[in-house]
């Protein structure tokens, strides 16, 4: 997917990435810059992306390219799935709890009403993990359910990110390497 140039549904998973809170602009610009590295002439979208850091920025930036003519069609429940991966991939990497994700699962079926189960699902499973005051076999049970109910896309979304989490280590491991320059030069 994340060959240069994205087509209008690669934007609009990297836009689902982005809004669930996946990746950010520490992901986002270095991956920008480094497609526009490989192209001769890279998309302005691209080269918008590179300097932005605002989220509402970003989203209006690739809002804007996939929004704009020729309009493709976008599969809202593929998306709305895809969007529930990326919060399953950040709970996995221990950015959000077991509850957070239900909850966030939960408010993005209830607004888009478009993802695999209803938001019912979700909160009921929330409320069955708070019933049982958070209790470990049953978030075991959960995630496992989960998982499976969306394996595709979860598949799907570990595939795609691993671009972007390899563009923010490398952009981590400048930024650490200048702190610590910085640092020395103090000394």
């Amino acid at each position: 997917m994340m060959d240069t140039p994205c087509s209008k549904q690669d934007v609009q998973r990297i836009l689902q990435m982005h809004r669930s809170g996946l990746v950010s602009w520490k992901h986002l610009s270095p991956w920008a810059a480094a497609q526009i590295e490989q192209l001769d002439e890279p998309p302005a979208w691209l080269c918008e992306l590179v300097s932005l850091q605002y989220r509402g920025h970003i989203d209006k930036c690739l809002e804007a390219f996939v929004l704009a003519p020729p309009f493709e069609p976008l599969n809202l429940n593929e998306l709305s799935d895809y969007l529930i991966s990326c919060l399953f991939a950040r709970f996995e990497q221990r950015e959000i709890s077991w509850a957070t994700f239900l909850q966030e699962a939960g408010q993005h079926a209830d607004g888009t009403q478009a993802a695999s189960e209803d938001c019912e699902w979700f909160y009921d499973l929330l409320n069955e993990l708070e019933d049982t005051e958070f209790d470990d076999t049953v978030t075991a049970r959960q995630v496992e359910k989960v998982r499976q109910l969306l394996s595709a896309s979860i598949e799907q979304v570990t595939e795609e990110l691993a671009p972007f989490a390899e563009a923010f280590r490398k952009d981590a491991a400048i930024r650490l390497a200048d702190r610590a320059n910085d640092a020395d030069g103090r000394a």
